[in-house]
């Protein structure tokens, strides 16, 4: 169920760089179902008005949430919108198995579904018979084995 939209407001008291600050309000108000998955979120001017910031402070907030995978900028003026988020596939390891996190090459981002200039590792799984498995993080939940 999605939320009724409100107007995003940016805390009173600036700790950090407001770049930052519109980031976590934006990634905010996604996670809370305010700009829902497969839908758009309001375009630069707007929500620099919205927010009384500048485009460019909207546009740096919009590109950490891009690097993020949470949402997908539109080219040549289409909309930014929300990605939904991944069904997360569980994979049970045995106890021996050797698990490294990297980042993925861009043929390994076409065989997982990795978007390019998304920052999503991926993880990588080597077991005592020699074989690798690869999985991106974002949709993968690990569970070792109980040794016994």
């Amino acid at each position: 169920m999605t939320n009724t939209r409100r107007d995003l407001r940016l805390p009173e008291v600036y700790d950090r760089p407001l770049y930052l600050l519109v980031a976590d309000t934006l990634r905010t108000a996604i996670q809370q179902g305010y700009y829902p998955a497969g839908g758009a979120i309001p375009g630069e001017r707007r929500l620099a008005g919205q927010l009384k910031v500048t485009r460019d402070v909207v546009r740096e907030a919009v590109a950490i949430l891009a690097g993020e995978g949470l949402i997908v900028k539109g080219g040549g003026g289409a909309p930014t919108t929300v990605r939904a988020t991944p069904k997360r596939k569980t994979v049970i390891l045995p106890s021996s198995a050797v698990i490294t996190a990297r980042m993925p090459s861009p043929q390994e981002r076409v065989k997982l579904g990795i978007d390019p200039g998304t920052a999503i590792p991926i993880i990588e799984v080597h077991t005592e018979d020699g074989a690798i498995a690869l999985y991106a993080a974002h949709s993968t939940a690990i569970h070792a084995s109980q040794a016994g």
